[in-house]
C-alpha cells in the first residue's frame, strides 16, 4: 500500500534528481528491496528508517 511516506520518498528523489537505484546504492540496500518498498509492495521498518534518515524526512 502506498502511503504519504512512500509518496514523500518519490517526491524527494525527484527533487534531488536521484533514482531508486542510486538511493539503494547510497543506503547499501538491494535495488529490488528499495523498489518494492517505495512501490508499496513490501514493508521493512529498517529500510524505512534508513531511507528517512538519508532523505531527512519523517517516518
Amino acid at each position: 500500500m502506498i502511503t504519504s511516506f512512500h509518496a514523500e520518498i518519490v517526491k524527494q528523489l525527484k527533487l534531488r534528481g536521484m533514482t531508486q537505484k542510486e538511493l539503494a546504492e547510497k543506503i547499501k540496500y538491494g535495488y529490488s528491496n528499495v523498489r518494492s518498498f517505495i512501490n508499496g509492495n513490501s514493508e521493512n521498518e529498517k529500510l524505512a528508517q534508513k531511507i528517512a534518515e538519508f532523505l531527512g524526512i519523517e517516518r
